[in-house]
């Protein structure tokens, strides 16, 4: 494989072949500008992508620390905080009397069967909604 300078002599011999030479010094020119651009954006652009990336997760990690999961099974209690799988709530009237949070999951133990209504009063916000599923 040929070396930088070698592939550099041969483009400049084949720009003299086929240029006059002030459009070979121009062309040079303009091929050296490039080169630069190329490399500066390169390292610029890694740095940027680097901190942007950074920043983005900070962000998202901020906004789903303070989601919590609520969890509901036919052996819960109401009077449990219900933010586990072993202090589950009992009833849909303390589903509903709850007012979540932006990023608040509400799961219902799967295979057990749950009496009465929910009333969905909040929505969340746009790609952090509230979510009501399913664990077990």
């Amino acid at each position: 494989m040929k070396g930088k300078s070698e592939v550099l002599r041969g483009n400049l011999n084949f720009l003299h072949s086929i240029f006059p030479k002030p459009l070979r010094g121009l062309l040079l020119f303009s091929s050296l500008i490039r080169s630069a651009v190329n490399s500066f954006v390169h390292v610029y652009a890694t740095r940027i992508l680097k901190k942007a990336s950074s920043l983005l997760a900070i962000f998202f990690i901020s906004i789903t620390v303070n989601a919590t999961s609520y969890y509901v099974s036919a052996q819960g209690n109401d009077a449990a905080n219900g933010t586990s799988p072993s202090t589950p709530w009992l009833s849909m009237a303390k589903v509903n009397e709850t007012t979540f949070r932006p990023g608040d999951a509400i799961l219902f133990n799967r295979g057990e069967t749950f009496y009465g209504t929910i009333t969905v009063n909040r929505s969340g916000s746009p790609g952090n909604f509230i979510v009501y599923g399913a664990y077990g």
